[in-house]
């Protein structure tokens, strides 16, 4: 690739220039930019993200040594590979530090790459020691987030593909698996169990927060009602927290929790 090169769309980025852009060294980790992509309703316009795992400003001299991210809105067709950013490489940048934190960078050039930092190439060998994603037989790859210390993989509940987290607490990422993979095996017990907890428990108050006046029988509320994601850990029997979500906005956007463990069962159900 050639540089200098810019890169998004010039003109809105223009609404960034109330002062000058920085030059910022930056360190690449963490997802390909390709799947961090979101269509801009309406339009045939992609916002794009890559991630990084810090930078230095070289202008102030203020270093981050946290995750954040490069933000560009893409000006013609998709992302190739030679447009993505390489994890473990520095890149000398321009662009504005954005986002609800100011921590983001709208970039708006990238001048060069390999460039060689100490405290930049220190976050790289931290982020590589991360715990690798693994294949699971029951549901997939599992990749980790490091931020949550979870893998997350995908299960077919019932004819519903939902998200199952395996916590990794003290690196007990293998028995929370196994754990999982036991639960999952009877979903459809589990399930029958959970859907009871929640009418028994939250009927009365799914029909205290509808708008309307005709109230709910405990089948009409739990045909408003689907499972949404689950996670598994090893710890305390087999713990787990199943979340379902409504069709029907019930209860305004929040989902509904299913809490307790494998030896022992339902310990509460609660809206989060």
């Amino acid at each position: 690739m050639e540089y200098p090169r810019k890169i998004g769309d010039q003109k809105e980025l223009e609404k960034f220039g109330i002062e000058a852009p920085h030059e910022f060294l930056v360190m690449a980790g963490g997802s390909d930019p390709a799947e961090k992509r979101m269509q801009v309703p309406g339009t045939f316009t992609w916002l794009c993200e890559a991630e990084i795992l810090g930078f230095i400003d070289l202008i102030t001299g203020r270093k981050f040594g946290k995750s954040t991210k490069l933000v560009w809105k893409e000006t013609h067709g998709c992302l190739s590979k030679e447009d993505n950013f390489k994890a473990g490489t520095i890149y000398r940048i321009v662009g504005y530090l954005s986002g609800p934190w100011g921590l983001d960078i709208a970039i708006t050039q990238i001048v060069s790459e390999g460039e060689t930092d100490a405290f930049l190439e220190g976050l790289y060998e931290e982020w590589d020691k991360r715990p690798k994603p693994f294949e699971s037989d029951m549901f997939g790859l599992m990749e980790y987030d490091n931020t949550l210390s979870i893998y997350e993989g995908k299960f077919d509940w019932l004819g519903k593909q939902v998200t199952v987290e395996i916590a990794n607490d003290e690196d007990n990422a293998a028995e929370s698996l196994e754990c999982a993979e036991k639960f999952c095996r009877n979903c459809a017990e589990w399930d029958k169990r959970f859907r009871e907890s929640i009418a028994n428990n939250l009927t009365d108050k799914a029909n205290l927060w509808s708008e309307s006046n005709v109230k709910l029988s405990s089948e009409e509320f739990l045909s408003h009602v689907s499972i949404y994601s689950l996670r598994v850990s090893d710890y305390k029997d087999g713990s787990f927290s199943v979340y379902y979500s409504d069709d029907a906005d019930i209860f305004s956007g929040h989902l509904i929790s299913v809490c307790g463990n494998i030896t022992e069962g339902v310990q509460y159900v609660s809206i989060e």
